[in-house]
């Protein structure tokens, strides 16, 4: 295998779309595969300061927020409009989600 040219390299995409089957709710969605980049972006939103019982504050990852930003960000169709249309989702299904 060669060394890619930084041509080849910028010009390419890893990224997938497929459609995947939901069949607790009887039907398809198409999703795609999230770039490295918005990985990053979605981690540092759900991230929350904790305030201990001393005043120590801790940075914690609030997976259901996580969760719910790559769904509203990587399902493709149906496209919901908003996170609180994927927190909807979240809270009514359960396989599905």
């Amino acid at each position: 295998m060669s060394i890619l040219s930084k041509e080849a390299l910028l010009g390419a995409s890893d990224l997938v779309e497929r459609e995947v089957e939901l069949p607790s709710i009887g039907g398809t969605v198409k999703v795609r595969s999230l770039p490295a980049a918005y990985s990053n972006h979605a981690t540092s939103e759900a991230l929350e300061l904790v305030t201990g019982r001393r005043g120590e504050q801790t940075a914690r990852v609030n997976t259901e927020k996580l969760e719910i930003l790559q769904v509203l960000h990587g399902l493709v169709e149906p496209k919901l409009a908003s996170i609180e249309e994927a927190r909807i989702f979240a809270q009514r299904c359960g396989p599905a989600f």
